[in-house]
């Protein structure tokens, strides 16, 4: 996402449940984004044409243990 691809537009799912999310500035760590994730995020308010919706803001990601 971005005109350098510097950005991740992500689905994440945990027990059922599929969040839109976004990470800032992780476009070349695509390849580590790998199943199962621990995250760090915000949640936050995406506004765009007119329409609101919850999204994560992935602040930091690691493999989860």
């Amino acid at each position: 996402m971005g005109s350098d691809n510097g950005h991740l537009r992500l689905k994440l799912e945990q027990n059922g449940m599929v969040w839109d999310a976004v990470a800032f500035g992780f476009g070349a760590n695509q390849a580590e984004m790998c199943d199962p994730l621990d995250i760090v995020y915000n949640l936050e308010l995406d506004q765009w044409n007119g329409k609101s919706t919850l999204r994560l803001n992935v602040l930091d990601f690691a493999k989860a243990k």
